[in-house]
């Protein structure tokens, strides 16, 4: 993705304390991605940062909807997402990822890209099977004509 001064959180400049920034992510931000499974949305982002003299902590919460390709009959589905993450920032002589939570800036860095982060929790956010919902004749409420195929096609093996 193209550096969005966007999702860029100049952290030098702050003073020691909470801060609070926040983003809505949809068609325009997952199209900058090219492997996002998520097509379109409507993702309210809300960061609290606090600031202390040796470290940062970011805790994200991501909440709205994803709009994924159904695993069933590949239309489109609306998914909703609740998620919260913390990403803990170090400082030290290099930049590198420490795991998947600590991140270790270089002491020269000013700022912080959280675009990259974003994008990954909003994917992972998203539930493993990824469907329409059943609807209240019992059927899955995917495209009918998939539906009929997929029976059609549909391979009956015997029980053990």
């Amino acid at each position: 993705m193209e550096t969005d001064r966007t999702y860029l959180l100049p952290f030098k400049g702050l003073s020691l304390g909470k801060h609070t920034f926040s983003w809505q992510l949809g068609k325009d931000f997952f199209s900058g991605f090219e492997e996002s499974e998520i097509t379109d949305g409507c993702i309210d982002v809300s960061l609290l940062l606090e600031k202390k003299a040796d470290l940062l902590t970011l805790d994200f919460h991501l909440k709205g909807y994803a709009v994924v390709m159904c695993d069933r009959c590949l239309d489109d589905v609306s998914i909703p997402v609740d998620y919260t993450a913390s990403l803990f920032v170090k400082f030290g002589e290099e930049t590198y990822e420490a795991s998947d939570e600590l991140l270790v800036l270089s002491y020269e860095e000013h700022e912080l890209d959280v675009a990259q982060y974003l994008y990954e929790y909003a994917h992972l956010a998203l539930p493993y099977k990824r469907v329409h919902p059943i609807g209240e004749d019992g059927e899955p409420t995917c495209n009918k004509e998939m539906m009929t195929y997929l029976k059609a096609h549909l391979v009956q093996t015997e029980k053990e």
